[in-house]
């Protein structure tokens, strides 16, 4: 709560975030510059479960939540079908 504003590692923390945000902005946009759609689309759609399991660790000033399989699942599926469209479409290009 409002106690946690009070700890003195609230401004590293906060740095620390606004650091890797920074970060993974610069890395999205030199992605789509660098890569394909589908590679960007791919970083794009498996960031969420992932940052959703990220919650599920001991972080600093916040209870861990509760894993679900359906975060790992889902994140399962759609490199799944992602590395199947890969390949379906670069075998379709090759046949060309």
């Amino acid at each position: 709560g409002m106690a946690a504003l009070a700890s003195p590692k609230v401004l590293a923390l906060a740095g620390f975030y606004w650091a890797c945000n920074t970060g993974l902005s610069i890395l999205a946009i030199q992605l789509v510059q660098r890569t394909s759609a589908n590679a960007t689309v791919l970083a794009n759609v498996v960031a969420l479960p992932l940052s959703a399991l990220l919650f599920c660790c001991p972080l600093p000033l916040l209870e861990p939540q509760a894993f679900r399989w359906s975060l790992a699942i889902s994140l399962a599926m759609v490199i799944g079908g992602n590395v199947l469209y890969n390949r379906s479409s670069c075998c379709g290009e090759r046949r060309k």
